[in-house]
């Protein structure tokens, strides 16, 4: 590998490092043994392009998953029951067929004359 791509992929992981610390870092967030383990997990990486452990180590202390994400998918945070919501329930095909979009078309116009005056 050359110097300037092993410092550049070094720059990536660190860079990475950052991101995921800034994204992440929760002060009242616990880290728990999965999200430990994902770290854990991309130390061969960062090694395998000239990362050292001690760097490694200092770019990740202290980084916690946000809790507070909204979508964030725990064991422990009820499911959210998207059966409704055609995004969710719908091939692209189906979503996007004729008939369905000039049902929502009529559904909007339906909801706009509803609320035009609100609206204007």
């Amino acid at each position: 590998m050359t110097r300037h791509r092993l410092n550049s992929s070094i720059v990536a992981i660190i860079g990475m490092a950052v991101v995921v610390a800034a994204v992440a870092l929760s002060p009242c967030a616990r880290a728990d043994d999965g999200f430990q383990t994902f770290l854990g997990a991309l130390w061969p990486d960062a090694k395998a392009i000239g990362v050292s452990r001690k760097t490694f180590d200092t770019a990740l202390a202290g980084v916690a998953p946000d809790y507070s994400l909204p979508d964030l998918d725990l064991p422990s945070r009820p499911q959210v029951d998207n059966q409704g919501q055609a995004e969710f329930t719908k091939t692209a095909a189906d979503y996007i067929q004729k008939s369905y979009m000039e049902n929502l078309a009529a559904q909007g116009a339906k909801f706009f004359n509803q609320h035009k005056a609100a609206l204007e």
